[in-house]
């Protein structure tokens, strides 16, 4: 199929590409004037069946004011807008166009042909079934006038049997890289490690009915993840935690009042454990746990190359588990 003559060139493969992937992040904003924000969304990648490599990198700070830096390894494949697709061999090719062939029998692929729409060599390569062309391909909800941008500046491009195809252009959509940075955010996350006060000393657990102050040592307060092409478009994530809760099994979270921690104030919750862990099944000799959990929420939005204009996205949640004892403070009644 010819890309670029009629809808119907398009659809049969459009089932082939990576569907969804915007449906967070919705449309990309139109390019806004100053902010030092550049690029026009072509790359130079090698383009595999549709999908091109992307690299996803973080960098972050914590409540104790560390830093940190991570990555994805081996990055993420997302789908561009258009790319190079392999079409027909030589000879296929040639049957399908030449004069009388299948495709001249329609008369608006007749007028592409003579428009000067084929490759000027189709002929020379009429016999070959081990070479091929390529030809530009788009998927289907690529706006218009990218799509004939792209199609009038990457001609079909003949490719000797055992020779790689030439790299070329690649245009990408910077919602589609948000998305990527914005699903690796909770993989990037360094783990969190939970810790609380009062710890009764002997096991490290806490007392029923004791508010017991809860917070990740050192947390992850901000991160920037950004997903990009080499030499071309990026889009960078910004989140922020802005939240932590907590929760276990028998307790209840009450107000923080008057406990002592390490951690700032809004990265820690407190609980008040309703009854000892002792009628938990634990091994013999040690007093039993249960788990505490601790949600932290963040707030995103993103940016990209092509617009410094911040978009926002929808909280995301992360989790930290820890086993904690809970014991009960008996007293010796005397007659």
């Amino acid at each position: 199929m010819l890309r670029g003559v009629g809808a119907w060139a398009r659809v049969a493969g459009a089932a082939l590409l990576c569907g969804g992937l915007s449906g967070v992040i919705g449309a990309a904003p139109a390019a806004a004037e100053g902010g030092g924000f550049t690029g026009n969304g072509d790359v130079d990648p090698s383009s595999r069946d549709g999908s091109i490599s992307v690299t996803i990198e973080a960098t972050g700070s914590t409540s104790g004011g560390h830093t940190f830096t991570s990555s994805v390894p081996g990055g993420a494949r997302v789908s561009p807008q258009c790319w190079m697709q392999k079409d027909k061999s030589g000879k296929d090719f040639w049957d399908y166009w030449k004069p009388g062939g299948p495709a001249r029998q329609a008369d608006t692929l007749d007028d592409y042909a003579y428009g000067g729409g084929l490759p000027d060599d189709m002929e020379e390569h009429k016999d070959d079934t081990e070479g091929y062309w390529t030809l530009p391909w788009c998927q289907f909800d690529t706006p218009g006038d990218v799509k004939l941008a792209y199609e009038l500046a990457h001609p079909h491009v003949w490719v000797e049997a055992g020779d790689d195809p030439p790299a070329a252009l690649v245009t990408v959509d910077p919602a589609v890289l948000a998305q990527a940075a914005y699903d690796s955010m909770k993989e990037l996350l360094p783990a969190g490690k939970l810790d609380w006060n009062p710890k009764v000393k002997g096991f490290g657990g806490t007392i029923v009915g004791k508010q017991t102050g809860v917070w990740l040592e050192d947390a992850s307060r901000h991160i920037e993840v950004t997903a990009s092409i080499p030499g071309g478009t990026w889009a960078r994530v910004d989140a922020d935690r802005t939240d932590v809760a907590v929760k276990a099994d028998d307790a209840t979270s009450v107000p923080c009042e008057g406990v002592t921690y390490p951690a700032p104030a809004a990265d820690t919750a407190c609980l008040s454990f309703d009854r000892s862990t002792a009628y938990l099944a634990g091994s013999s000799g040690a007093l039993p746990t249960t788990t505490m959990t601790a949600t932290s929420t963040w707030t995103a939005g993103w940016v990209s190359s092509q617009n410094a204009a911040r978009t926002e996205l929808p909280a995301q949640t992360v989790t930290a588990d820890a086993q904690i004892a809970v014991a009960e403070i008996q007293s010796i009644v005397n007659p």
